[in-house]
């Protein structure tokens, strides 16, 4: 169940940051595995990709998130409301 929510939690700030980059910068870099090589080339992705990536995440974070923070993320985490509310943005 933790493990669930923690899921969750990086879903819903993955989310999260790609919603304010595309909604400032438009096109940006889309990154979903973690970069393990430095390299100094990227491309920028087209916002309608982000925009899906941002949906899945969100969905999926609202079906695992509790409607009030519980241990150990009180005070600190997202919560159901919280996704439906970006994600309904």
């Amino acid at each position: 169940t933790t493990k669930k929510q923690y899921l969750a939690q990086a879903k819903f700030l993955r989310a999260f940051w790609y919603f304010y980059l595309v909604q400032t910068f438009g096109d940006v870099p889309l990154h979903t595995e973690f970069i393990t090589v430095p390299s100094q080339a990227d491309s920028r992705q087209p916002a309608a990709q982000v925009y899906e990536l941002i949906i899945k995440d969100l969905t999926e974070a609202a079906a695992d998130l509790p409607d009030k923070p519980t241990a150990p993320f009180i005070d600190k985490a997202a919560s159901k409301p919280v996704a439906q509310y970006l994600l309904a943005k």
